[in-house]
């Protein structure tokens, strides 16, 4: 029951970043300068990747996917480092 709920909230959340992340770059594109920093492709980078990454432990924990409590942390500690290595 926690897994499922965690599972719909992770979804959630991982929706809205991928739609904050989309409405960051549409807005920047059409009314961006040069006054914009150089570091914004990297926080869209991190956003979408971080979207896709709450979408993914959504659908695992929603559909039940992961069974182990030890796997879940095994998991995310997985989900972490790839993105930071990636971000680096």
């Amino acid at each position: 029951m926690f897994e499922t709920i965690a599972g719909i909230v992770l979804l959630l959340l991982g929706c809205y970043q991928l739609y904050a992340t989309r409405n960051v770059f549409i807005y920047t594109k059409k009314h961006g300068n040069k006054s914009i920093s150089a570091f914004l492709p990297l926080g869209l980078y991190s956003g979408a990747l971080m979207g896709f990454v709450f979408l993914g432990f959504g659908v695992a924990l929603t559909f039940h996917l992961i069974k182990k409590k030890k796997n879940i942390s095994l998991l995310f500690e997985v989900a972490v480092e790839i993105c930071f290595f990636v971000q680096i």
